[in-house]
């Protein structure tokens, strides 16, 4: 009789006959550690500030610490109606 190879393409943990190869390396390729992780994660805040910075409709203004700050949160749009959140500026980040 003919043996069947079927089970040798479906790779899941509950397959035993693939079980000790899985994930396949071929697919997943190195490990991640954790400093490659910070740093993956550090790039895509970068690359996120960045594009946030190009579609902002507004200049951002000029402040510094000790500078009182008013931020309006624009709560409905419908209603029109903002929460206004005010304080000392202790840092300013460039973020």
């Amino acid at each position: 009789p003919r043996v069947s190879k079927a089970q040798d393409k479906v790779y899941t943990i509950d397959n035993p006959v693939v079980a000790k190869n899985w994930p396949p390396l071929k697919e997943i390729g190195d490990p991640i550690t954790p400093k490659r992780c910070r740093d993956i994660m550090h790039h895509l805040n970068v690359q996120e500030m960045e594009r946030m910075r190009r579609i902002r409709p507004f200049p951002m203004p000029k402040f510094s610490p000790g500078d009182l700050l008013e931020v309006r949160y624009e709560l409905s749009r419908s209603q029109q109606t903002f929460a206004v959140f005010q304080g000392f500026c202790t840092e300013v980040r460039n973020k």
